[in-house]
């Protein structure tokens, strides 16, 4: 039995207008987000695990304020570390967005020594350069570019974050 395939030129037609009409449409974002982030810090504190949460907003389409708590463990270390952090945005295409941003807060780190436990806090100044992806409208993932953390106490620290967010508009 020959399979016939049919085609329906209105029908693909009115499809390719559609997609065409929504990936010419706007996507206005919403200005508060919710994020969850992911990733490692590697450097001069020991290697560890992160996940963070943040709640932020955008004002202005260019200003980004948001707080954050991320939290870190690896071999015998707990990290603590919530803060704010305040940036710019820079629109570079329809969903693109570059960010620049700066980090401060106050960390804790727990290390699990064979005498008993040390705590030591250290404020942090985290640096971060950041892509936006708008995937839909209230969906984001960002992915920093150049992410550094800096501890500065009698001993400074500096550990690269490799992460990755999806953050929630709304």
């Amino acid at each position: 039995m020959r399979r016939v395939a049919r085609w329906h030129p209105p029908l693909v037609l009115a499809l390719l207008v559609a997609a065409r009409a929504a990936a010419a449409e706007p996507l206005p974002p919403s200005p508060w987000a919710a994020t969850l982030e992911a990733g490692a810090g590697v450097g001069s504190i020991p290697n560890h695990g992160k996940v963070g949460l943040g709640l932020g907003r955008t004002l202005g389409g260019r200003l980004s304020l948001e707080l954050a708590l991320r939290l870190g463990a690896g071999e015998d270390l707990l990290v603590i570390e919530p803060g704010l952090r305040a940036g710019l945005l820079f629109r570079v295409a329809e969903r693109w967005e570059l960010g620049f941003s700066y980090l401060v807060g106050w960390a804790q780190f727990r290390y699990a020594m064979p005498a008993g436990t040390l705590w030591v806090h250290s404020l942090v100044v985290g640096l971060r350069t950041e892509a936006r992806w708008r995937l839909t409208r209230r969906l984001e993932l960002r992915v920093p570019l150049m992410p550094l953390t800096l501890y500065p106490n009698e001993d400074w620290g500096v550990v690269f974050d490799p992460t990755f967010a999806l953050a929630w508009r709304f």
